[in-house]
C-alpha cells in the first residue's frame, strides 16, 4: 500500500521497467491532442453567436474540451501502445584484416 509520505519516490518504483517512459509519451501525445481540442471546442462554441456576444463560455467550453481531449487521448493510447520494453542496440562489428 502507498501512503502519503512515500507517493513521489515508490509510484515510480512500482510500475515495471521502462513504463515511466510509456507514462511520459502517453501524456506528451494526449496534451497536444489536448491543446487541438481547445482550439475545437472554443471555435465551436462561438458558432452562431454575434461577435459582440461572445462571454466566458467559450473559454469555459474550451478548457471542457481541453479536459475531456486528454482524458480520451490517454485513455486510447494507453490500449494501444504496447509494453514498454528494453531493446538492446547491437554494436558494430569491426571490420577483421
Amino acid at each position: 500500500m502507498i501512503t502519503r509520505s512515500d507517493w513521489p519516490a515508490t509510484v515510480f518504483e512500482k510500475l515495471e521497467p521502462y513504463q515511466v517512459e510509456k507514462a511520459i509519451v502517453i501524456s506528451v501525445e494526449a496534451f497536444a491532442y489536448a491543446v487541438l481540442g481547445v482550439g475545437l471546442g472554443s471555435v465551436l462554441s462561438t458558432l452562431g453567436v454575434e461577435s459582440n456576444g461572445t462571454s466566458s463560455q467559450s473559454v469555459g467550453l474550451g478548457l471542457l474540451s481541453f479536459v475531456i481531449v486528454f482524458i480520451l487521448a490517454s485513455i486510447i493510447y494507453v490500449v494501444a501502445l504496447p509494453k514498454g520494453r528494453f531493446e538492446e542496440l547491437q554494436a558494430r562489428q569491426q571490420p577483421t584484416d
